[in-house]
């Protein structure tokens, strides 16, 4: 199947701590690499779906949020990789992501928004910066 093909290609390269956002019942944990991941923060609002996930077979450590990507609460800075698997058409998917680089000077977000077909980059800072800095 095509996403199972798509699973095995990206998921691997996932390395360090790994938060991946809709998990439902765990289909990629196992492609995974074992020698890269240190620990996987999956992020799955149905308990019924995470219910189904095998995780004992996992040897680095997994915490299940049950809840939505919007709700989520997680610290600043606590992620390596972020892995999201679309079901349905991809370039239809709405994203919204915020990466951050803190420097003792300032804080600079790259705003990724829009949908894959449509997206639409942004960068801020704190404090502000004129446009061509």
């Amino acid at each position: 199947k095509p996403i199972r093909y798509q699973r095995a290609k990206i998921t691997p390269q996932a390395a360090g701590r790994v938060l991946e956002i809709g998990a439902g019942s765990g289909l990629n944990l196992p492609f995974y690499d074992r020698s890269k991941v240190t620990s996987l923060v999956c992020v799955e609002p149905s308990a019924e779906l995470w219910a189904k996930a095998d995780v004992g077979a996992t040897p680095f450590p997994v915490t299940h949020i049950q809840s939505g990507a919007e709700d989520m609460q997680v610290d600043d800075k606590s992620f390596d990789t972020a892995l999201i698997t679309f079901n349905g058409d991809p370039l239809d998917a709405q994203i919204e992501l915020v990466a951050a680089r803190t420097t003792p000077d300032l804080t600079a977000y790259l705003n990724l928004t829009g949908t894959a077909r449509d997206p639409e980059i942004s960068f801020t800072s704190e404090p502000g910066l004129p446009e061509d800095e």
